[in-house]
């Protein structure tokens, strides 16, 4: 048996890495004596698309931040112990917000998304205190830093979400961290034994390592603030869960069906498709081109415990924020109806209204519209239908 000196793909593969498609199991091997084909039983990479995917994560990350892809994935790795890597984990957070918008924290902890994997090993890395092995325990974590950093009182910084002034905190918090581990030998040893683990799975893990091998183959305790400090913080931590559990009752939901669909929508891919479709799916376009507006698409699991909803949600609007799964099969059309209601609220009007049958008759109908102009698949056939669900699902008042 002659054997070809290499792989080959029947078909186009879309993942290229170093400027060659990947190999993957419809690939084949051919028999030059025969002619006969020889595929792959199973991969070898195992992961083939997550491989190549984290292999370009970590080329681009070498390439505007050395060092820091090894560091974060280095269970041993300290950004304070090396010089300049605190900063350049600041910036590489600073960077996904300007490349992204605001950052819905919970979807970092999704395990879907190789790039927000980093932004959690990054922020669990700059924060001693942030235990970022769970997202409750973590969002504790950046509570505490957020009272002894004094940015709770700042407008606009919220908890849940890695934002300009969530940033600000980042910096105040970092640079008082990174004095005591070079100025108190206690500090620097807990930091220098401190081992930092990742709720990445198995296959994540792999993958770390495999990226390594691949391009190694191809090498052509908290501050006290004053008299009973712990009373304090467990008082202003208290109220602000207050104040969030009443945010949260400052929305209003889509109910219907969730149909199903692997998508993968980014901010811009959604202002593009919203853009021109409509008025009103053009203002909301604009608005979120603005950051009047906030857009969270996130995975059905993470939905539901976050906003603590059966399947029959489609979406919620909370205060200025829109919420879509991103498995939904009308996943433009939610943001049209939501991102409806988010501008309602940033113009001032009640979340009272806004989740009455006045409120969802204008967010149905704006949908509605946007199905109709967009061609995609019409929700209700008549404007009766519609009016009919709005009257058995929701308030009227």
């Amino acid at each position: 048996m002659i054997l070809a000196g290499r792989w080959e793909n029947p078909e186009p593969q879309t993942e290229i890495v170093n400027g060659k498609e990947i190999i993957t199991t419809e690939s084949v091997l051919l028999c030059r004596a025969g002619g006969m084909e020889i595929q792959a039983a199973n991969s070898g990479q195992k992961f083939g698309k997550k491989l190549a995917e984290q292999i370009n994560l970590k080329l681009a990350m070498d390439v505007k931040y050395p060092g820091l892809y090894d560091l974060l994935t280095d269970p041993y790795g300290s950004l304070y112990l090396n010089e300049g890597m605190y900063e350049k984990a600041l910036a590489f957070l600073a960077d996904r917000i300007t490349d992204k918008g605001d950052i819905f924290l919970p979807a970092v902890f999704d395990g879907n998304d190789l790039e927000n994997e980093m932004v959690r090993l990054a922020l669990g890395r700059l924060m001693p205190r942030c235990d970022i092995s769970t997202y409750d325990r973590f969002i504790n974590g950046l509570e505490d830093t957020g009272l002894l950093t004094g940015m709770n009182e700042e407008e606009g910084w919220d908890v849940h979400y890695l934002n300009d002034e969530m940033m600000e905190m980042l910096r105040k918090d970092c640079e008082t961290t990174n004095e005591r581990v070079q100025t108190d030998p206690t500090i620097r040893w807990q930091e220098e034994n401190r081992v930092f683990t990742s709720s990445m799975s198995d296959a994540m893990t792999q993958l770390s390592k495999a990226v390594v091998m691949y391009l190694a183959s191809q090498s052509q305790p908290a501050e006290k603030t004053g008299e009973n400090p712990l009373k304090k913080l467990k008082e202003k931590v208290e109220d602000q869960f207050k104040k969030r559990e009443q945010g949260r009752n400052a929305s209003a939901a889509k109910i219907g069906s969730t149909g199903q669909a692997v998508q993968n929508y980014t901010k811009e891919d959604i202002i593009t498709a919203l853009d021109g479709v409509t008025e009103k799916s053009s203002e909301i376009a604009d608005a979120l081109r603005k950051k009047e507006i906030g857009i969270n698409v996130i995975g059905d699991e993470l939905f539901e415990r976050y906003h603590g909803c059966g399947s029959d949600t489609v979406a919620i609007q909370v205060n200025e924020q829109i919420y879509v799964r991103n498995s939904s099969v009308s996943l433009l059309s939610d943001v049209v109806h939501e991102g409806t209601h988010a501008l309602d609220y940033y113009n001032g009007i009640s979340q009272k209204v806004i989740s009455s049958w006045t409120g969802e008759t204008a967010a149905y109908s704006a949908e509605r519209l946007f199905q109709l102009k967009s061609g995609g698949k019409v929700e209700f056939a008549t404007e009766e239908d519609m009016m009919v669900h709005i009257w058995q699902n929701y308030s009227r008042r």
